[in-house]
């Protein structure tokens, strides 16, 4: 049973860190695709004004960030690390449970305290204790993804409306 609640508490503290890594991660990898579909989409006014040079720069700058923070990820490995370390403690919990059900649900078995179903339904119920553990790992990635895109939409609901005829000329204006 304590280790029922040693799981929690490692599961957080492996989540915290991935967070921290992983929301500067997804910054990065989220400013990148709006580079790369603003870029995209402005190709033809950068080409007739000779700035695909400047744009080309600043999208190799971000991809360059981008490539940086990649591998230190990789290095680190804390999103394959925390799946592992979930998958460890949430079937080892649960093989330890098993065991432990296994070898309550046998005694009992052998002194007539249970019957052959009880058993049964005491190993398969100790086989699915800790798999929900799991799942909140990896509900966490998904999650992660969710709320970087919601706070882009955010970001560009809360720009400010300008009014019509007031527009600014670029700084890198030929």
């Amino acid at each position: 049973m304590c280790r029922a609640r040693v799981i929690p508490i490692v599961i957080m503290v492996v989540m915290l860190v991935a967070k921290k890594i992983l929301s500067r991660y997804f910054a990065i990898y989220h400013q990148l695709a709006d580079t790369f579909l603003e870029k995209m989409q402005g190709m033809t006014t950068l080409k007739v004004y000779q700035n695909d040079s400047a744009a080309e720069q600043e999208l190799a700058e971000e991809s360059e960030l981008f490539r940086q923070i990649t591998m230190k990820v990789l290095t680190m490995q804390l999103q394959l690390l925390s799946t592992v370390v979930m998958d460890t403690v949430a079937y080892g919990g649960a093989a330890c449970g098993i065991v432990i059900a296994l070898n309550n649900a046998l005694n009992n078995l052998r002194q007539g305290q249970v019957s052959r179903q009880g058993a049964i339904i005491l190993i398969l119920l100790a086989a699915s204790y800790f798999l929900p553990m799991r799942q909140l790992g990896s509900y966490f990635h998904i999650g992660m993804n969710g709320m970087k895109v919601s706070d882009q939409i955010f970001a560009f609901l809360d720009l400010p409306k300008k009014a019509a005829g007031q527009t600014s000329l670029p700084k890198k204006w030929p």
